[in-house]
């Protein structure tokens, strides 16, 4: 959807620009399994897998943990001449537990939180995101009158937490067998880089869910060259594997993720 709404306005013969895009694992298989041979319709924001020009700051979080293969991620490839102006970083979940849409939400608000401090850090002064207090929350509740009337404060209200339910599927996508760990990557014209130095970026959550929750290996990051963005704004150096993950200690100087 977000895609969607920048994909309009850049379509405006005014030429304007985005200033941020944030968008939260944006995959392939929009209205279910495609045909095969049926090629997804692209738009202009990512243009065979290229970010336009007039975005400025594109912030894109991609599941860790999803395997459904009809969910393949739609990764935005690598600027080469201003690497800064994307970051894809990968964080721990399945689809859902990224973009949001269950009621055992503290992943999903986790990449929220996450998001959020990335708007604000990108465009500053420009936007004003107020506090999530209950007491905020029911007055923006009564505001939108019948637009939210199904909704509580427990429906909004954010509440990112590490060792919050990874969600797993039940359905044809799984009976038909169509599962297999993602391809963690950076991409490079519409392909996984060839550049060893192209690491693949996974946030500082997954670290710390992999030491707090017992059994949360990601079978993807089996045999994997990556780094971890730290909380205070750093990268790791580069990690190999489980492993490599195992031994990682994140530096006592960078604050642990709100729990």
């Amino acid at each position: 959807m977000a895609r969607k709404f920048v994909s309009q306005i850049l379509n405006d013969k005014n030429k304007c620009t985005v200033s941020f895009l944030g968008v939260f694992d944006t995959v392939a298989a929009m209205n279910g399994i495609h045909r095969k041979g049926e090629k997804i319709s692209s738009d202009v924001v990512f243009e065979n897998g290229t970010l336009n020009a007039r975005v400025q700051r594109a912030v894109h979080i991609v599941s860790l943990d999803e395997d459904r293969v009809p969910f393949d991620p739609t990764l935005i490839n690598k600027d080469g001449k201003n690497p800064d102006r994307i970051l894809e970083v990968w964080f721990p979940g399945v689809h859902s537990d990224i973009g949001g849409g269950y009621w055992f939400d503290g992943l999903s608000d986790q990449a929220l939180r996450f998001m959020i401090k990335q708007c604000e850090a990108t465009l500053g002064k420009d936007i004003a995101i107020k506090p999530g207090n209950q007491a905020g929350i029911k007055n923006l509740l009564v505001q939108q009158g019948k637009a939210m009337a199904g909704l509580t404060v427990d429906d909004i209200a954010i509440n990112p937490m590490i060792q919050g339910i990874l969600h797993t599927h039940s359905g044809l996508l799984t009976e038909i067998g169509a599962q297999e760990p993602r391809m963690i990557r950076v991409n490079v014209n519409d392909r996984p880089s060839k550049n060893l130095n192209d690491l693949p970026i996974l946030y500082q959550c997954v670290k710390e869910r992999f030491d707090k929750v017992t059994g949360y290996r990601p079978p993807a990051l089996r045999g994997l060259s990556f780094k971890l963005l730290l909380n205070n704004g750093n990268l790791s150096n580069k990690i190999e594997g489980i492993s490599g993950l195992r031994e990682y200690k994140i530096p006592k100087s960078t604050k642990a993720a709100k729990q």
